[in-house]
């Protein structure tokens, strides 16, 4: 872990020097995906959430069954894994799925900084908002994924699906930030998934920091993982358990980033079907979920 560390290390330091992303087929882009999928798997919050929701998951998988049925599950199939080690797990793949996205990145103006948190990888798909209760629109294959991720006061990495938006100039994967608007908005994603603190850098700052933190707070009720579980309507005997992260609909808007042509006419269920063409391990096209098909309906698990 240590010497993985500190070969991501002077790729992410490179980044905030040139303030440009790394060519694609370099060991420093591999490298700076392998940072973003640590920084993303690693954090106390996400830790957390992961193990707090595999537990709901079994909670709700063994609800039907009676004190010995639940012994003889637990014996066959073990408990919730060890949340740490299980994303950990993950890291290979997860670093391959991100292969696929292009890189911007974003340069704050100097009247502008950017803030951080002890979880700063917010991740976002602007494509899908709005898009029906209970489904999650975060998967890390979806079209339209977005991640942000800021490496200094002044640099901000972001990746995304270049089949779906447009970011910055034709040709340029450098973007100045000059909106303090927009700046808002990527420090407020920060407030958004902070576990317990922000982090900025200058004393000066601590009233805007404190006004875009007031300005996101409420929005942070709308964030989590969410157990839920499909039931046929008609007979109840099949059932299956869905864990989705929820995110607030933050109505993305930053005037670097749009929509492309070819791809904003599609209505919501068909955006929401979509998984990217590169990305890793897509297993074919995307089935409609299965909570709006005939004779199932989706219900949230009560708490």
């Amino acid at each position: 872990m240590t010497k993985l560390e500190d070969e991501m290390a002077p790729a992410v330091q490179r980044v905030i020097s040139n303030r440009r992303p790394p060519p694609r087929g370099t060991l420093d882009r591999a490298h700076l995906l392998g940072f973003v999928a640590f920084q993303h798997m690693r954090t106390a919050s996400r830790v957390a959430e992961f193990d707090k929701s595999t537990h709901d998951m079994l909670d709700v998988a063994m609800r039907p069954l009676d004190s010995a049925q639940r012994a003889a599950f637990l014996k066959k199939h073990g408990s919730a894994p060890g949340a740490l080690a299980f994303t950990l797990r993950m890291f290979p793949d997860l670093t391959k799925t991100l292969a696929d996205l292009r890189m911007a990145v974003i340069v704050a103006d100097p009247k502008i900084r950017f803030v951080t948190s002890d979880n700063p990888v917010f991740i976002y798909n602007q494509y899908c908002e709005g898009g029906p209760r209970g489904i999650g629109t975060l998967g890390f294959a979806m079209a339209g994924f977005q991640l942000f991720l800021p490496l200094s006061p002044d640099v901000l990495l972001l990746l995304f699906d270049g089949d779906v938006y447009k970011v910055g100039q034709r040709g340029s994967e450098v973007v100045a930030c000059k909106s303090a608007r927009d700046a808002a908005i990527l420090n407020g994603m920060q407030v958004l998934g902070a576990e317990r603190n922000l982090l900025f850098t200058a004393i000066d700052d601590t009233a805007i920091v404190a006004k875009v933190a007031l300005d996101f707070a409420r929005l942070r009720a709308h964030k989590g993982m969410h157990v839920g579980e499909l039931a046929e309507v008609e007979n109840g005997k099949k059932r299956l358990i869905r864990l989705h992260e929820a995110v607030p609909n933050l109505k993305l808007s930053l005037s670097f980033v749009s929509v492309r042509r070819g791809v904003r006419a599609l209505p919501i269920m068909e955006r929401l079907r979509r998984a990217r063409p590169g990305a890793y391990e897509v297993r074919g096209p995307r089935e409609l979920p299965p909570g709006l098909r005939p004779g199932m309906e989706f219900r949230e698990v009560e708490k």
